[in-house]
């Protein structure tokens, strides 16, 4: 008589990890155009101007989530990383998405220095396609109507370390 033994294969451990993406698109559009009129910047500049006549003007930023992540990985949360420049001289809010449904927004006021959004429902999205995570920067719809700007450092910045970036954790 033989012995029958049972091989039990554990489940393998799920592995995180976490990628820096640096942007692949970067523009800077307003209000009076429907074309950027600038893209890969030194510079973002997100504001609005006037104060009857009022225009806004945004930062688009573009992400290759899918081609920087391993095959198989799940995005669990993602932040937009912007570094400030300077700002208004006041505390208000910028936004990241739709600027009638936000994805996030964020108050700045103490440029220089850093702003981070949550991104993670616009990486999600983007993980599992061939499409970029898009994702616009705009001054928040309550902001004073005022000429005012925040300024970021663009991807053709010479301060490589300041550029902008979106961190992705992910499980496998």
């Amino acid at each position: 008589m033989g012995v029958l033994g049972v091989l039990a294969l554990a489940a393998p451990a799920s592995q995180a990890g976490t990628v820096n993406i640096p942007s692949n698109l970067e523009c800077n559009y307003d209000d009076r155009q429907t074309v950027p009129y600038l893209c890969e910047p030194e510079q973002l500049v997100v504001g609005i101007d006037g104060t009857d006549a009022v225009w806004r003007y945004w930062a688009q930023l573009g992400f290759d989530v899918a081609g920087n992540l391993p095959s198989g990985a799940t995005v669990t949360s993602a932040k937009l990383y912007l570094y400030g420049l300077s700002d208004p001289g006041f505390s208000a809010s910028l936004i990241v998405g739709d600027p009638y449904a936000p994805e996030d927004e964020v108050e700045f006021s103490s440029a220089p220095g850093w702003v981070d959004f949550d991104v993670t429902a616009s990486a999600q999205a983007a993980a599992g396609t061939a499409s970029d995570a898009v994702l616009d920067v705009w001054p928040a719809l309550d902001t004073p109507l005022l000429p005012l700007s925040w300024e970021f450092v663009g991807s053709a910045s010479s301060s490589t370390s300041l550029r902008p970036y979106l961190q992705v954790d992910y499980t496998l």
